[in-house]
């Protein structure tokens, strides 16, 4: 008789190896977040993970997905909302800043880490593995929400914008837009990481946000 595992059963390894990683995340700071102590928790040895993952990052990233639930919930009931093309823009960007600056390292890891380019890839294996978690998405919101990474995201929804009346938007002028609305959002989310447990109200995920819709307007808008 055969003892290959089947693919239930590889697929149930790679949960619990998610779940002893999303625990970590919640207890540990990444840098401190290793292959060998994962295996030992999973009760595992390190060559087993290696089998399933390319590295800690890879799978750091994918136990990561759990902790955008509220992002994604947002953007579910937003999918049912009668918006216009810019105030949908400017509501996702609203939602992932408040999200992303409430938990800056978790979303930095995750968007601008080792495997940032590959998050369709990892949203798609998560769902996969977790499909009870999958919230429902208009297209529009959906396409962005699986973009390979935050580039590809955030031209997604400000492609639409292009030429309208109410904004500086052209096909010239769209890429380098784009660039400008990313680093600000990098440079926001250090300050994030930076400033994470000071009780002052003008590092707080609201205001952070607020700095950066500001800096989005001034970007975008006539």
């Amino acid at each position: 008789m055969s003892n290959k595992a089947t693919p239930e059963q590889k697929a149930e390894k790679v949960r619990s190896f998610i779940l002893v990683t999303r625990e970590m995340i919640e207890t540990h700071n990444f840098g401190d977040i290793h292959i060998r102590k994962i295996a030992e928790k999973a009760g595992f040895h390190n060559s087993t993970i290696y089998s399933y993952f390319k590295d800690a990052d890879y799978l750091i990233a994918l136990s990561s997905v759990k902790f955008f639930e509220k992002y994604s919930k947002a953007l579910s009931e937003l999918s049912t909302k009668d918006l216009s093309e810019e105030e949908s823009f400017f509501e996702i960007w609203k939602l992932f800043c408040l999200n992303a600056f409430e938990s800056p390292a978790i979303y930095n890891h995750f968007f601008l880490g080792r495997h940032s380019n590959d998050l369709t890839k990892i949203f798609n294996e998560y769902y996969a593995l977790f499909p009870e978690e999958k919230q429902k998405h208009s297209d529009k919101i959906n396409t962005m929400y699986f973009g390979k990474n935050l580039s590809v995201r955030c031209l997604e929804i400000l492609k639409p914008l292009v030429n309208s009346e109410n904004t500086r938007l052209t096909e010239d002028n769209l890429e380098i837009a784009n660039k400008i609305i990313i680093s600000v959002f990098k440079n926001l989310l250090a300050t994030a990481i930076q400033k994470t447990g000071f009780e002052l109200s003008e590092y707080s995920p609201e205001a952070l946000t607020e700095e950066f819709l500001t800096s989005l307007k001034f970007v975008v808008n006539k």
